[in-house]
């Protein structure tokens, strides 16, 4: 059995899933990159910066290629280093445009400069799939882990599927950095795709998730839990509080290495409150 072989995963007829050696965050060490449809193809986050690794990229699509496919474009869910690598080397090798939402466009604009805008209600036709079927994935923007991600919807079938990106994780977690992030719309993306009832969610980092709707209502269920406990160490310390001060009682699961991350994800969750009316904030610092 070849490299390609041992690590290709088909949960779903249409979509592949490779997981690519990336720069992202642990305990993380992959992110996966999704080839989707049948007779015309779709690439999504080919994701990795590794020579060897994108020789199993290549391999991947000129098989599907070789059997008569044609690959339209590549595809970004979102800006993020970890899931760009191969981007503009794909376009390159490929001979394809890079699609992906405006926003991700003008962040990449120096790097890698889309060739089309993706945006919320667009569909992607892809002819039919292998049983005949109509293949026509769904755009969905959903900001929050990025400003400008997006989610793709299968429709097909009686149980819809959702190629994810940072929406979730199989493997480790999703940070929501206030760089570029924005907590309150994370939330309520999280639910919307929750409100669909997705089967199968593939996300960005880990294998293919089956109890997807499950698994999306349980990370609201996590996230408000945890701004429950941001809450109530800043009730408890009773005095103007920056994220790093709250970050041991808020973030005490959480090992000592990773509190710098823990602050960024605290301070998200202090801008939500603040958003709401439930704290004030004054500089860099919040109160009850």
């Amino acid at each position: 059995m070849g490299a390609l072989a041992e690590r290709l995963v088909v949960a779903r007829p249409g979509i592949k899933q490779l997981p690519l050696l990336t720069p992202t965050l642990p305990p993380a060490e992959h992110t996966n990159a999704y080839l989707v449809g049948h007779e015309r193809l779709l690439l999504v986050d080919p994701a990795t910066y590794d020579e060897g690794e994108r020789a199993l990229l290549a391999e991947m699509v000129e098989t599907a290629v070789a059997s008569g496919a044609k690959l339209e474009a590549v595809v970004l869910t979102h800006h993020h280093a970890d899931h760009v690598g191969s981007a503009a080397w794909a376009r390159a090798r490929f001979g394809v445009p890079v699609w992906g939402h405006e926003i991700t466009g003008e962040l990449l604009r120096e790097e890698i400069p889309l060739d089309r805008n993706l945006s919320e209600g667009d569909a992607l036709p892809l002819g039919a799939d292998e049983s005949g079927a109509e293949f026509t994935p769904l755009v969905l923007f959903t900001p929050g882990h990025a400003p400008g991600h997006i989610v793709l919807v299968d429709r097909r079938g009686e149980q819809e599927a959702l190629l994810a990106g940072d929406m979730v994780a199989a493997i480790g977690s999703i940070i929501i950095d206030p760089i570029d992030g924005d907590m309150a719309r994370y939330i309520a993306e999280l639910r919307r795709l929750a409100a669909r009832r997705p089967g199968l969610v593939f996300p960005a980092h880990g294998p293919p998730i089956e109890a997807g709707t499950e698994k999306l209502e349980a990370y609201v269920v996590h996230r408000l839990w945890r701004e429950q406990k941001v809450l109530d160490a800043l009730v408890a310390r009773g005095v103007e509080s920056s994220p790093e001060d709250l970050v041991p009682a808020a973030y005490d699961d959480t090992p000592a290495a990773l509190h710098p991350l823990a602050a960024r994800a605290c301070l998200a969750h202090l801008q939500k409150l603040a958003s709401e009316g439930q704290i004030r904030r004054s500089g860099a610092r919040f109160r009850r």
